[in-house]
């Protein structure tokens, strides 16, 4: 069941739905399948042991081709979102791809990517030509061969089917999110319901106590520490640096103000303080993510 103690994305990557999806799509197709959250920042790969294209793997275990294959997804993937709609593309490794962004209540949770397929079907002509986009990849000849011919392959309109069948099934994802949302929103308490609105329009405030949100939520700060932690599934303190953070980035990726700027605009009084908890959260300084983000949008 979906809940809102966990992110939509991390409730889409649970589902039972999603994992038995998957596992089908591979037995009967050979095709790798993954869900991106909204940033892109982490991949929840299904894909099973010896399914998908060996070729991919072998440009994945190497330093550049991870960035390559990271920066190429990311970029339509973004692509995908801010269409709305499924798009099929063709990888910096010359491989049909397919990616359909999901979306709860109009608002971008996750996207499907899946395909890792030759253009064509496998010759020796394809392979030459698979081996000139690959001439920066060190890597014996033979296995390349083998992973090519061993590649995935399905025909055009086949494509089309497959990426048709894959928005039906993020369509129902979708659906069933948003129905499970509503329920658990019924199903909150309304003292913590209170709580979390106060919060998403106060998290600003420096230094916002949980004693003044204990009281806007009118329960004892002891109380309500406990009974906010057990239904929201954070502590007070981490769902207020979540809040903070995530207008940080959204400044970082939509305006030139800087770090210091963001830093007190999303609510730190202190710029290292809000340094250290940027990269706790994101695994990088701000600065940092700033720059990725250009580049990916470059």
């Amino acid at each position: 069941m979906f809940s809102t103690m966990r992110s939509d994305y991390e409730n889409l990557a649970n589902s039972p739905e999603m994992k038995e999806f998957t596992t089908i799509l591979g037995r009967l197709a050979g095709i790798a399948m993954a869900l991106n959250p909204p940033d892109t920042s982490t991949v929840h790969d299904f894909t099973p042991a010896g399914v998908g294209n060996g070729i991919c793997r072998l440009i994945r275990s190497t330093l550049e081709g991870k960035q390559r294959c990271q920066n190429c997804d990311r970029e339509n993937q973004q692509r995908a979102a801010k269409s709305g709609r499924p798009l099929r593309y063709r990888c910096h490794a010359g491989f049909v791809e397919l990616v359909v962004p999901l979306f709860v209540q109009d608002k971008h949770v996750a996207t499907i990517s899946c395909g890792q397929l030759l253009p064509e079907a496998p010759s020796e002509e394809g392979f030459l030509r698979c081996l000139k986009r690959l001439k920066w990849l060190q890597a014996p000849q033979e296995k390349l061969r083998n992973a090519y011919f061993a590649a995935p392959y399905l025909p055009s309109r086949t494509i089309d089917s497959l990426l048709r069948l894959q928005l039906l099934f993020a369509q129902q994802l979708c659906e069933s999110a948003r129905h499970m949302r509503e329920i658990d929103s019924m199903k909150e308490r309304s003292e913590i319901r209170r709580a979390r609105e106060y919060i998403n329009e106060n998290f600003r405030k420096n230094p916002l106590l949980l004693s003044e949100v204990a009281a806007h939520a009118a329960l004892s700060p002891a109380h309500f520490s406990h009974i906010f932690h057990m239904v929201v599934g954070e502590p007070f303190a981490q769902y207020v640096q979540m809040q903070r953070i995530a207008e940080a980035k959204r400044l970082l990726q939509t305006t030139e103000q800087t770090v210091l700027s963001i830093a007190e605009e999303s609510g730190f009084s202190c710029l290292c303080h809000f340094n250290r908890v940027f990269k706790r959260f994101e695994k990088c300084s701000p600065t940092q993510f700033r720059t990725k983000y250009q580049n990916c949008n470059r």
